[in-house]
């Protein structure tokens, strides 16, 4: 049954996803989060439901299955779903603001954003067919689909008088003349070709003038609006008959400044958790096996979190609250770290945080003390009696690469399992003390 009633302010105050928790048989209050406590300060667990919020309810009185709330300000949509808690049947009332759905969006983009990455990495060049009216033939060209529909500004480098001539599409995409004399002296110090990249191009002559070769490269030209843009050169040596010299370089430039934008944006988001927008598991490793291969390779830790009895979360509040759950630890576990540390989502209910700088035993012991009070401190994970269990291996003391660094953080995290859940143990106690 849907509904539709008036809209008082309290209601609308709630600015987070609000949770309530409701006896089935009276509808009277077992819990609410902090968001809905903050919406209506009277609200507390044992009064009526709908003594606090009235309009959760039909016209006929019962509840709302569905319900869109909306006083002017704030929106916010209504789900209600069967649940045991403490041993008698109960309703969990969620209300998401536009927020959360927004989130839910971002992540949709995100997971297609990584699809996209994947496709563009693993797609193999086609043969592209080009039907030539004159022969009635088709030619074939190895070039890509997506090449095919771009301007192409095609060039001929005639060697032996320097000069190098351009399409005209080469004054309509850079503004220049499409005939340059002294070009090789030119490439060196003009500033079509950007500072970074003139090396590039300079390599690719001397390359086609050592063999009778294709070749290929990328750099960045200058456009006629005064911004640099990444282009694909691609590269072709004439040789004379005898095969004893090079006589051109013909080819031809291709506008790639969009595709390698969007391939470096998808490469970034394909990093990320799609839940809880922290780095996910493959990223990890190749970022962290990175700091601790380079020559620049400084000591640090890592710390291996493991949510415990997590199950139960899921088992009575359903997935959905359960991914809201994990998506306000992780937030707060990136707080407690700095920028340059590497804090990501390992799978399900792990994480795992690298320090890329070393610290004391005690500054690490603070940082722990910090982790575990993401979970003391919150009232829904306190109901559930949820807790971390910690591990951690230090760099380059227990371990000399990332592989075995995150094994034996694993190991003291199961170490600290053993002893009780809900704590932290070090690699290096638990092997003096034969625990591992």
């Amino acid at each position: 049954m849907n509904g539709q009633t008036n809209h008082p302010q309290s209601m609308g105050a709630a600015q987070d996803c609000g949770l309530i928790i409701l006896r089935q048989k009276d509808l009277h209050i077992l819990y609410l989060n902090p968001a809905m406590a903050r919406a209506a300060p009277d609200a507390r667990p044992g009064l009526p439901c709908r003594q606090i919020w009235p309009q959760l309810f039909t016209p006929s009185g019962e509840l709302a299955a569905s319900l869109a709330i909306d006083d002017g300000a704030n929106r916010l949509e209504l789900c209600a779903a069967p649940l045991e808690w403490a041993g008698e049947p109960a309703l969990a009332i969620t209300l998401r603001p536009p927020a959360a759905v927004a989130r839910e969006e971002t992540q949709r983009q995100l997971k297609q954003a990584q699809h996209l990455y994947r496709a563009a990495i693993e797609s193999r060049a086609e043969v592209l067919l080009e039907y030539d009216p004159a022969t009635d033939s088709f030619i074939a060209h190895a070039e890509t689909a997506g090449e095919a529909i771009r301007t192409v500004v095609v060039f001929d480098y005639d060697l032996t008088r320097d000069r190098a001539s351009f399409s005209a599409p080469f004054f309509t995409q850079f503004g220049r003349a499409g005939e340059i004399d002294r070009a090789a002296w030119r490439i060196g110090q003009s500033d079509l070709i950007h500072q970074a990249d003139r090396q590039v191009a300079l390599r690719i002559i001397e390359k086609c003038r050592q063999e009778p070769v294709g070749v290929k490269g990328s750099l960045r030209l200058k456009t006629r609006q005064g911004r640099y843009a990444w282009f694909e050169l691609y590269a072709t040596a004439l040789w004379d008959e005898q095969k004893t010299r090079c006589l051109n370089i013909v080819g031809k430039l291709i506008n790639i400044d969009e595709l390698k934008t969007e391939a470096t944006q998808w490469r970034e988001q394909a990093k990320l958790d799609a839940l809880t927008g922290l780095y996910n598991r493959a990223a990890l490793q190749e970022l962290a096996a990175g700091m601790l291969a380079g020559k620049s390779k400084k000591p640090g830790a890592l710390i291996f979190i493991d949510i415990d009895d997590f199950k139960a979360v899921n088992d009575t509040l359903g997935h959905a609250a359960g991914d809201e759950v994990l998506h306000t630890i992780a937030q707060r576990i990136r707080r407690c770290f700095r920028q340059e540390d590497l804090t990501a989502r390992y799978g399900g209910d792990e994480f795992v945080v690298y320090l890329q700088s070393g610290l004391t035993r005690e500054a690490l012991e603070g940082k722990l003390h910090q982790l575990q009070a993401i979970f003391h401190g919150d009232p829904l994970l306190r109901r559930f009696n949820s807790s971390a269990s910690m591990g951690v291996a230090r760099f380059p003391e227990d371990a000399g690469d990332f592989a075995a660094l995150l094994q034996r953080a694993d190991r003291a995290l199961y170490c600290a399992k053993q002893l009780g859940k809900d704590r932290y143990a070090f690699y290096a106690d638990c092997a003096q003390a034969g625990l591992v």
